[in-house]
Order: structure tokens, then C-alpha cells, then sequence
């Protein structure tokens, strides 16, 4: 059966460095990615894995993401290709910490990543706006707080975030990334670990702008 993630024949291009996300059940993080997608796609190739199936807590979600990385790396032609992967797990929910912890440490080596947002990813939109690390109670909170914002950077309104445009965004994804890493590091309320991801792309599209 042919390999999913192969896009291209590596024998007729030179290879790019592979960099793999994997979500949980959730339309929004990979809608954001499939723009980051394109934006990087000369430099990076960029695969958006989203979770099977809804409610998987940390640590199957981690075991589904091993498994679909060992799959990749089989299907895969040995070449120079560095691949690094990324896990994306909320924490809205208070069984979810625990679990995600385990599951970060558990993760732990060079080519798979968890990265962990509190409350939930949508806390990364809003970082590209707003400059936060406030306490938001859940997930609603952090998109009603988004709705609030997003028409006097954007332009428009945020209704359906499964649905919205995430291409303005991506001019702001520098400042969010230092943004987030800067709440993070604080331990502020609010977090996330999504920064680790955006400047290891940036790093790579630096190395192949170096290598041209």
C-alpha cells in the first residue's frame, strides 16, 4: 500500500527536512498548519496527522502518534531528510494535566515532541493578536476572548473557529511564537508550547534559504 505521507519522488528533488504534526480530534489546529503548510512548503515539507477519533486522552494519543511515526519511518527511503515530529494535547480538562505529563516524559528523544497547551491550542490564535498569559476558565473562554480582538486586527469576525481563515495570522506567528514561549517559561495561567514547534520551522527554512 502506498505510503501517505509520500508526496513526491525523493530520486527527482532534493529532500526537504520532514516535519510532522500530529492534533488531536479537532478541525482547528490542522486548518491553521494547512496554511503554514503552504507558506513553508519550498523549504519544509510539513505532514498534519489529526487523531483517529475524538476524546483520546494523552497517553493514547502519544501511542497512536509513535505507531503512525514508526509507519512513516518504514515507508520512508533512507535519505538525509531530518524528521522531527510534534504531538499537540490540550489541557482544558483537570484529568487531562496528569496523563499529559506522563505523556511529555514519556515522549522524551530528538524526533517526537508533546506539546502542551493550557487551556487548549486556540490560546496560540489568540497570541497573534494579543499579547496574554491571563487565566481563562476553558476553551470558550479563550474563543470568546478571540472574537473580541480579531475584528480590529483582521478585519471581519471569528464565528466558526473550524471554519475561520487562519492566513492573516501567519504575518503575527514570530511575535506569537515569543509571545507564548515568554508565558510559558514565566509558568503564567495561561500557556502553551506551541513556540518550540514555529522555531524549529524557522529554523529550518533558515538552513535551506543558507543551503540555496
Amino acid at each position: 500500500m502506498r505510503n501517505r505521507y509520500r508526496s513526491r519522488p525523493s530520486q527527482l528533488v532534493d529532500p526537504l527536512p520532514v516535519v510532522i504534526v500530529f492534533c488531536d480530534y479537532t478541525h482547528t489546529a490542522p486548518r491553521y498548519f494547512v496554511v503554514l503548510k503552504r507558506l513553508i512548503k519550498q523549504k519544509v515539507t510539513l505532514h498534519i496527522r489529526p487523531a483517529p477519533k475524538h476524546g483520546m486522552n494523552p497517553n493514547d494519543l502519544l501511542e497512536w502518534a509513535q505507531t503512525e511515526l514508526s509507519q512513516f519511518r518504514e515507508g520512508d527511503p533512507p535519505d538525509d531528510n531530518s524528521v522531527i515530529a510534534f504531538l499537540l494535547v490540550d489541557l482544558e480538562r483537570d484529568a487531562e494535566r496528569e496523563s499529559a505529563a506522563c505523556a511529555a516524559k514519556a515522549a522524551e528523544g530528538p524526533d517526537l515532541l508533546v506539546l502542551r497547551s493550557e487551556p487548549c491550542f486556540e490560546l496560540w490564535t489568540l497570541l497573534h493578536i494579543e499579547d496574554t498569559g491571563s487565566a481563562f476558565q476553558n476553551c470558550k473562554a479563550v474563543i470568546n476572548r478571540i472574537r473580541q480582538v480579531w475584528p480590529k486586527e483582521y478585519g471581519g469576525t471569528f464565528e466558526n473557529k473550524a471554519q475561520a481563515n487562519y492566513q492573516p495570522l501567519l504575518k503575527d506567528m514570530a511575535k506569537a511564537a515569543k509571545r507564548a514561549r515568554k508565558h510559558h517559561e514565566a509558568n503564567d495561567p495561561s500557556w502553551t508550547e506551541l513556540y518550540c514547534l514555529i522555531e524549529k520551522v524557522q529554523a529550518l527554512t533558515q538552513e535551506s534559504q543558507e543551503d540555496c
